[in-house]
């Protein structure tokens, strides 16, 4: 009869060479899961695939949805991306039993994909941050004719899901950067995408469903929060983040951005004029350049007024964050200096009033670092004007 010691030696051996096995299998897999996900997206496009010359449209609402793909599509591009992560097999038992197996570490490779295009013939690219938010990642942007090429940089906005990619190529289209401030409910427009990681140049057609949306997204590594979206019934699945929202005269109404989880046909796109000023600063100074106002706030709600007895129902009330390090007014801000102090009430911008449709953030990115702005602000049961002279963001912004 074998003695359970010597037992359950085999059976952690066992144990220890399947996971080992396991992992090793895994490396060798995800290698030709790249190479299958490069080969797809170097496939022609679908509009050298499928768009017939003989083709009649049954409508002239139909023919422009289909003009508009058309012109749109050389200018998408698919972003493939991979980051290797350590994974750990320690051995399960603990003790001197097996001390010659102790842990082993692994890389273990992690592919992930999106969507960008083309917004300037100098071959930069607009996507979403979380596509390419990995700095220590690596990233491939596969063009429309199949050109694989690797970024020559990426810049990260800070308060925004957005990002910049700079490729070196010409690109063959380029698409306009629109304003949705005009965009009537209603209208139609057409989302463009790698639905689901999988399927490229994926086409979908809705309505604009609603504007300056607050939404909470919850991705794999982060919850953040997104202020004054587009909502679009336009199907936006995983692998559309950083697509193009076009308006059927082929301008970009705004970048596809998230999906609402547990229901159907409703996406967001963050707006194009947001997208604006960011690009623009790219190109004359070589970074993204924001306001920066310096406070912690949390825009109020029916159910924060209820709650907590407040005395206005809308505006930005500034609040410290969960940690105690998180100041509600950042020391040196130009808020600070301002005399802003934490549970103010900030209702207008510049005679503008601050609502859920038209948060705090939404209002002060319309202007530039330097500006001088005035801020309607309740303290203390009295409402108060002040003047503050907006700053350049900081790259290391305390979260």
């Amino acid at each position: 009869m074998m003695r359970p010691w010597l037992l359950i030696t085999l059976i952690s051996t066992i144990v220890w060479v399947g996971l080992t096995a396991l992992m090793l299998g895994v490396l060798v897999w995800v290698a030709p899961l790249r190479l299958a996900i490069l080969r797809a997206l170097q496939e022609p496009p679908v509009s050298e695939q499928s768009v017939s010359s003989s083709f009649t449209p049954s409508s002239e609402h139909e023919g422009r949805i289909v003009a508009t793909v058309r012109q749109a599509l050389p200018a998408v591009v698919s972003i493939v991306g991979s980051t290797t992560k350590s994974v750990s097999t320690r051995f399960p038992f603990e003790g001197s039993l097996l001390p010659f197996f102790g842990d082993e570490t692994f890389p273990l490779e992690q592919q992930f994909q999106g969507t960008g295009f083309f917004v300037s013939k100098e071959g930069i690219i607009v996507t979403n941050r979380h596509v390419v938010s990995d700095e220590d990642g690596s990233y491939e942007v596969v063009t429309a004719d199949g050109e694989v090429l690797v970024p020559e940089r990426i810049w990260r906005d800070q308060f925004l899901d957005i990002a910049f990619i700079k490729v070196a190529y010409t690109p063959q289209a380029v698409l306009p950067l629109g304003d949705s401030s005009d965009a009537q409910l209603g209208q139609s427009v057409i989302a463009i995408g790698n639905a689901l990681g999988e399927f490229v140049d994926s086409v979908s057609v809705g309505v604009l469903a609603g504007k300056g949306r607050s939404v909470v997204a919850r991705g794999i590594s982060e919850v953040k929060a997104l202020e004054s979206v587009l909502q679009t019934d336009a199907a936006i699945n995983p692998g559309n983040s950083g697509g193009p929202l076009l308006t059927l005269d082929g301008k970009v109404l705004g970048v596809n951005v998230a999906v609402a989880s547990g229901a159907e046909n409703i996406g967001f796109a963050i707006p194009a004029e947001m997208v604006k000023p960011a690009l623009r600063s790219i190109q004359e100074e070589g970074e993204i350049v924001r306001p920066w106002l310096g406070v912690r706030y949390r825009m109020i709600t029916p159910e924060m007024v209820k709650m907590n007895s407040l005395p206005l129902k809308e505006g930005a009330l500034i609040v410290r964050g969960s940690d105690p390090k998180q100041l509600a007014v950042i020391p040196g801000s130009p808020a600070d200096k301002a005399g802003i102090e934490e549970n103010d009430i900030i209702t207008k911008v510049n005679n503008e009033a601050v609502t859920q449709s038209t948060p705090l953030g939404a209002l002060i990115r319309r202007y530039a670092p330097g500006d001088a702005v005035k801020l309607e602000v309740y303290h203390e049961g009295e409402f108060r004007e002040v003047t503050v002279l907006l700053d350049r963001a900081p790259h290391d912004l305390p979260e």
